[in-house]
């Protein structure tokens, strides 16, 4: 079957960011179509700003040891097919435990992209991201062939001294394919709520001692570790993300991947660093563009996903399965 190769590049990106357990016990059939029920920003949204912490505020995980899951269950990868595309992402841990690789393969075990973490003792975490240096030329019709790879782009969060509410991130983008990104240096400062999680997110612009915010997102979190919505404002575009969740445990989290936050995408990573599974998810933009989606998951006996279909609007779009250590 001829596979439009545009779809390929997309599947790629979204990767960035990839046991023998019992019969699973829990299956929800296919949704029909809903009209949109949510409104761009009410005013819940509109005047929601979260308290920020103090210099000696404890983040929660990622970004701290507070929250960590308390098991030794490992996410170890999971198959996308997505109507005629399907790729797998496998995810690797040195001694410790925590995330040390994981790479993205399509369909035919070739290596689209990598990510590599490294860790020092003052917090600081490393993401370097390599994509298939034929990853550009699939748009023409030329499919990967080889596994070699090219530096793209490099993530840096640094907590801030003096300042445990604050880390920064730096991303240097060496060159992307199809160019999705351009080449250079963004800043963002994230910063911590009182509760220690993600509360805000701001991309910064700077030149000399003058900086400015060139988009924001604010985080809006539940008591059981789930975000209830994101607001993300830029120039150019505003747009609420609402979220909806199950009671099971997220198979993500378990990963301890720090740049989940980053890779909030509709199609696939939707609130994957939240406590439980997304259930549905629906965007709604200032211009009035709207999105719905709605996921349904197989579970395992200790409530871990096995399989998870995503659909718009009732139709089947897409279906991701898990494998774990144990």
């Amino acid at each position: 079957m001829k596979t439009n190769p545009m779809r390929y590049v997309l599947v790629a990106l979204l990767a960035l960011a990839g046991c023998n357990p019992e019969e699973a016990v829990v299956l929800y059939p296919p949704l029909s179509p809903e009209p949109i029920q949510k409104s761009y920003a009410p005013d819940s949204v509109l005047k929601y700003l979260p308290q920020l912490g103090d210099v000696n505020q404890v983040r929660q995980y990622p970004f701290g040891a507070t929250g960590k899951p308390a098991t030794s269950l490992r996410l170890m990868e999971f198959t996308e097919n997505n109507g005629s595309i399907s790729y797998k992402t496998v995810f690797q841990y040195d001694p410790t435990g925590r995330l040390s690789q994981w790479t993205c393969y399509n369909q035919d075990g070739f290596i689209w992209s990598r990510q590599t973490y490294r860790y020092d003792e003052g917090g600081k975490v490393e993401v370097k991201t390599d994509f298939n240096k034929d990853v550009p030329r699939v748009s023409y019709g030329i499919q990967i062939t080889t596994n070699d790879l090219l530096p793209v782009y490099t993530s840096l969060f640094e907590p801030v001294a003096n300042h445990s509410s604050r880390v920064m991130r730096t991303e240097v983008v060496e060159e992307m394919p199809l160019r999705i990104l351009q080449p250079g240096t963004t800043l963002s400062r994230l910063s911590f709520g009182t509760d220690g999680r993600l509360a805000r997110q701001d991309v910064l612009y700077r030149h000399g001692v003058d900086e400015t915010i060139t988009s924001s997102s604010i985080f809006k979190w539940n008591e059981k570790g789930n975000t209830d919505f994101i607001h993300n404002v830029s120039f150019n575009n505003s747009n609420v993300s609402y979220y909806t969740y199950d009671d099971k445990p997220n198979p993500f989290r378990i990963s301890g991947d720090i740049t989940l936050f980053k890779n909030l995408l509709p199609s696939g990573w939707a609130g994957i660093s939240s406590a439980n599974n997304v259930v549905s998810m629906e965007v709604v933009s200032i211009a009035g563009v709207h999105e719905k989606l709605d996921y349904r998951y197989e579970y395992r006996p200790d409530g871990y996903p096995t399989t998870m279909k995503v659909y718009r609007n009732g139709e089947l779009i897409s279906t991701r399965t898990f494998k774990y250590n144990e």
